[in-house]
């Protein structure tokens, strides 16, 4: 049994704010594969049956109640704003991304290796 799946006391409490055993399960799946991954992905397509049954346990809830779900939903959305607060996460703005190229721009690209370097390494592993 993976051990990334338990569920602490603050998870457990947070996921019990959620309105009935459908919207706890699908939070917490949201939350430990947010956790584990970083990222969220399409769910309904790669959920995890090992993952799903832990949870269900934990939460003494039916994984059948997922079977069904929809993923697509406002309520996913508004799940996931909740969890990457949770963690402290926030989607990236255009200021960030700006601040990422200037910090790439000044410390990063001038030790890249030029294309001529490249092409050097190259030859040395290929000769």
């Amino acid at each position: 049994m993976n051990d990334t799946y338990f569920l602490d006391s603050e998870e457990t409490f947070c996921i019990r704010q959620k309105h009935g055993g459908k919207n706890q399960l699908a939070f917490a799946v949201l939350l430990k594969k947010f956790q584990c991954d970083g990222h969220f992905d399409k769910i309904q397509y790669t959920l995890d049956t090992e993952l799903l049954e832990t949870l269900s346990a934990q939460l003494n809830l039916k994984s059948e109640l997922l079977l069904h779900f929809n993923w697509e939903s406002r309520s996913i959305d508004r799940f996931k704003r909740e969890i990457r607060q949770f963690y402290g996460y926030r989607l990236p703005t255009v200021q960030d991304g700006e601040l990422f190229i200037d910090w790439l721009t000044k410390k990063i690209l001038p030790q890249a290796p030029s294309l001529l370097q490249c092409r050097e390494k190259i030859d040395t592993v290929f000769s």
